[in-house]
Order: structure tokens, then C-alpha cells, then sequence
């Protein structure tokens, strides 16, 4: 059981990460619409929220859908204001990893 959580979580974090580092390298005068092509536009609906995982952690699924809400609605902030918001929210989300991810060590 604690293997399906922690590969859910390891999954999640892989596809976190990989936002993460597409912020990272958009450059700042470039129309931020075109920063995820696809791959973040669909990023709510990779995950699966009624997992386990998030069902017993209401913080790690507070700050998902605060990630995706940041991405959707990308398109009516700027740039600045968008990168900053998520990537506040992925380094809490990372906090929580850490966390969550030894106690299903």
C-alpha cells in the first residue's frame, strides 16, 4: 500500500519538477502562453484526485490545486506575477514532499 502512495507522490513530483524547471527557463520577455505548450494546460487532469495520497493529506491536495489554478489562469497575469505565485507554491508543495515521502519509507 505505502509503495502505490509513494510512487503517486514520486509521479507528482516528477511532473511538478518538470513545471518547475520550464518556469525556471522561460525567458522573461517571451509570452508566457507559450511556456507549456500542452503539457501544463493538462496538468489538473493528469492528476488523479481522489488518490489516497490526497484524500489523507488535505495540504499536499490544497497546494496542487493551487499549482493548477496558477497555471489556468496564466493567461490573464503576467509573467512576473505567475512565476512567482507557483513557484511559491511548488516550493511548498516540495516541503511537503519531503515530508510526506519518508513517512512511506
Amino acid at each position: 500500500m505505502n509503495k502505490d502512495k509513494l510512487d503517486f507522490l514520486d509521479d507528482t513530483w516528477l511532473k511538478i519538477s518538470e513545471i518547475k524547471q520550464l518556469i525556471e527557463e522561460q525567458p522573461k520577455n517571451k509570452n508566457h502562453k507559450d511556456i507549456f505548450d500542452n503539457k501544463a494546460d493538462n496538468f489538473g487532469y493528469i492528476i488523479n484526485w481522489e488518490n489516497q495520497v490526497l484524500n489523507d493529506n488535505p495540504n499536499i491536495k490544497k497546494i496542487i490545486r493551487e499549482i493548477n489554478s496558477d497555471i489556468l489562469s496564466m493567461a490573464n497575469i503576467d509573467f512576473g506575477k505567475f512565476s512567482t505565485s507557483c513557484l511559491d507554491k511548488i516550493k511548498l508543495f516540495e516541503e511537503e514532499y519531503h515530508q510526506l515521502r519518508k513517512c512511506y519509507l
